[in-house]
Parts: C-alpha cells; sequence; structure tokens
C-alpha cells in the first residue's frame, strides 16, 4: 500500500485542450517529465501525430530540447496544457487543380 501512495505522489492530472471543436480531455501524467515525453504520452491519447503537435504550457510554447539537451517540464495538478496541431496539406488533387488555372479567374481589388 506504501508502495501505492508514493507512485501516486509524483502524478499528477492535467487538463488538455485542442484548438478545435473537440472537446477537453484529462490525462494523469509525472509530474516532472521530457517535454519529448509529454508529447509521445498526449499522441498517443489523443491519435495525433506528435511531429505536428506544439505544445503551451503557462503561456509558453514547449520545445523538445535546447542546445542538444532535453527540456524537463513540472507540471502541477490540475494543469492546463494547450495542444495545438499543424493542419496537414490539401490533398495532392485539390494542389493540381490551383496549378491548372494558372491565374485566370483571379479576383483583383481597386
Amino acid at each position: 500500500m506504501a508502495d501505492l501512495i508514493e507512485e501516486e505522489a509524483g502524478m499528477v492530472d492535467i487538463t488538455l485542450r485542442t484548438i478545435g471543436p473537440s472537446p477537453p480531455s484529462r490525462l494523469r501524467v509525472p509530474s516532472a517529465l521530457k517535454v519529448k515525453e509529454l508529447r509521445k504520452l498526449i499522441a498517443g491519447t489523443s491519435q495525433l501525430p506528435p511531429e505536428n503537435m506544439r505544445l503551451v504550457f503557462r503561456g509558453n510554447v514547449l520545445h523538445d530540447s535546447e542546445n542538444g539537451d532535453d527540456l524537463l517540464v513540472k507540471l502541477h495538478d490540475e494543469g492546463t496544457v494547450i495542444v495545438a496541431t499543424k493542419p496537414n496539406p490539401p490533398a495532392k488533387h485539390i494542389q493540381d487543380s490551383f496549378d491548372d488555372e494558372d491565374g485566370e479567374d483571379l479576383v483583383s481589388f481597386k
């Protein structure tokens, strides 16, 4: 029982707010972990690609590393992490249709 309490002491519940129409979700994580590990945990629960994620905590963008060193983030119980994702590029057939028009139907403003 004491081992369980010690394990739980290092864990916190955070709220993940994804930009877009999805509702906030909760995630239980260690209170101190590398940003890269946090990104992988979020990717595992949200099905978002980790390489397209930008994480914001307390108004600061979280970077995986600085000068080659992995960065550590200390999270607090009930903290909120905002998850922004880079949108996927348009489908190939849509990109091709833009190239075919040669700008003939461009709208110009005077």
